[in-house]
């Protein structure tokens, strides 16, 4: 039982992990149009999804 908790917190992790890195990449992409503060919130996404990820 522990197991599948385990299995399915850390696909969980990697599923919310990779959105936040994908809505971050949309971020910094689309800042050229946008200004600095969101080029900032785009960085600190992609960097928290990158690391969830990881983990």
């Amino acid at each position: 039982m522990r197991r599948q908790l385990f299995r399915h917190r850390n696909k969980m992790q990697k599923v919310i992990g990779i959105s936040l890195s994908a809505i971050g990449f949309l971020i910094v992409i689309n800042v050229i149009s946008v200004r600095f503060l969101l080029l900032l919130i785009g960085v600190g996404l992609l960097l928290i999804g990158t690391l969830i990820f990881m983990k």
